[in-house]
């Protein structure tokens, strides 16, 4: 079984391959990311290098976001184009999951908050120890997120993690397709994509200014 996962959420591109339980995988990170340009080299010199061609991957998965809505539609339109041509499973992951699986075991439940530059937030709020997603939304403002943080959440927010996050106790967490390959995926997961055409989490604009 070969699965290859893709992340081109933010500033990083990066990508795993996963064959059984080894796992292979290349991120670039730079502050003027071109997704478009090195997702597909990057592709093919993992495969070279781990003596596979394209047409031996049997399931493709790509992060959703929330994220840069530009760098996330480059990273989900080559997914979308690998399970079409290739006729594989393709399941699209909100970060989201992938920060929670990032967690030690917790007694309390999990919000994690993503800074989408423009003073809005995207956050989930995950039951404790578990995948199960309590409430979330792609469009709060600070006062929303002043309301639903206590002392019995662990806090989480991205790279992008900015002052007013901090300063209410959230911790950075980085992601790459690393997280993505190793996510144990089920049914009962909200917001999960398993058809194509694979869609950003939101399709609520929130452009990055870089």
């Amino acid at each position: 079984m070969i699965s290859l996962s893709l992340d081109t959420c933010n500033k990083k591109t990066s990508i795993c391959l996963k064959k059984n339980d080894s796992y292979l995988t290349e991120t670039i990170d730079s502050d003027n990311p071109n997704h478009c340009e090195i997702l597909v080299p990057m592709i093919q010199k993992i495969l070279q290098s781990n003596k596979n061609n394209i047409s031996d991957i049997d399931e493709v998965r790509v992060n959703t976001g929330p994220g840069n809505l530009v760098s996330l539609r480059i990273g989900i339109t080559v997914a979308n184009t690998l399970s079409k041509s290739l006729k594989i499973p393709i399941i699209g992951i909100p970060s989201f999951y992938a920060h929670n699986s990032c967690n030690d075991i917790y007694d309390h439940s999990v919000i994690i908050a993503i800074n989408i530059r423009n003073g809005l937030y995207a956050y989930a709020e995950f039951d404790s120890n578990s995948m199960k997603i309590l409430d979330y939304s792609f469009k709060s403002d600070q006062d929303k997120i002043n309301k639903i943080i206590s002392k019995n959440h662990k806090l989480i927010s991205d790279s992008l993690i900015d002052d007013f996050l901090a300063s209410k106790g959230f911790c950075q967490n980085n992601i790459s397709a690393y997280n993505i390959a190793k996510l144990e995926t089920s049914n009962s997961m909200d917001l999960l994509q398993r058809s194509i055409p694979i869609r950003p989490i939101n399709e609520y604009s929130f452009v990055v200014n870089n």
